[in-house]
């Protein structure tokens, strides 16, 4: 048995805004049923639906280390289709009026990623392999190799990195490489992290992955000519 842990920052039924939450809706439920031991977690957004929000239970919670930030997380969680779906609970960083466009989308999902990574000996799951969607993701995988794999937990995970719109990378100020991701500047400096002076979560999440993936045949072959590359064309 393959134990697969998916890892977006939406997914119908419970929160929408775009393709990515229809992919993570269906793809775990058809791997599943093939018999795989498959998981998914979300951020736990304030503006899920509150009969879905009902059938939740609490699981766990701990701290999140975030550069020198100690954070509450929460797990919640339900079953759905036979997937069993997580939440990332914090108010600060989901009990807001919509998904993304703010000002800390940055510090947000860079919370998202350390708390999945987090939560896994606590829920009692190690997946093989972590299967993270568009740039909310990101920096799973930079996490996991720089950090949490001196835990031997950690270790032989896989990573795979699907993109989904190579349009949205989460670009940020190279300044938040000790003030939110809190690893070493060798990391920006190198190139593994860094796109045109800036520190970029979408080519991060490519670097640190197993293997890359898009959502259809064909859209991986535009994104490697500068029309559609979005300036990531020659990596």
């Amino acid at each position: 048995m393959v134990n697969v842990l998916f890892v977006a920052s939406e997914a119908v039924p419970f929160i929408k805004t775009g393709g990515l939450a229809d992919v993570m809706g269906a793809l775990p439920k058809a791997l599943a049923a093939r018999g795989m031991d498959v998981r998914l977690v979300i951020p736990k957004y304030s503006l899920i639906d509150k009969d879905k929000e009902q059938s939740m239970q609490l699981v766990t919670t701990g701290i999140v280390n975030l550069s020198w930030r100690q954070l509450y997380y929460g797990v919640d969680k339900v079953d759905a289709g036979g997937v069993k779906v997580y939440f990332i609970d914090n108010e600060w960083y989901f009990k807001r009026d919509r998904l993304y466009g703010y000002d800390d989308d940055d510090e947000r999902f860079a919370y998202f990623c350390r708390a999945v990574l987090t939560m896994l000996p606590k829920i009692g799951f190690k997946p093989d392999i972590i299967h993270c969607n568009d740039w909310h993701t990101g920096l799973m995988g930079v996490f996991l190799r720089e950090d949490f794999c001196h835990d031997d937990f950690y270790k032989d995970i896989k990573v795979i990195y699907t993109i989904h719109n190579l349009k949205y990378q989460g670009i940020y100020p190279p300044t938040i490489m000790r003030d939110i991701i809190g690893l070493p500047q060798e990391l920006f400096d190198n190139g593994s992290l860094e796109c045109d002076g800036c520190v970029n979560y979408m080519k991060s999440g490519m670097v640190y992955a197993d293997y890359i993936t898009t959502v259809s045949q064909t859209y991986a072959r535009e994104i490697t000519y500068p029309y559609y590359g979005e300036r990531l064309d020659g990596y």
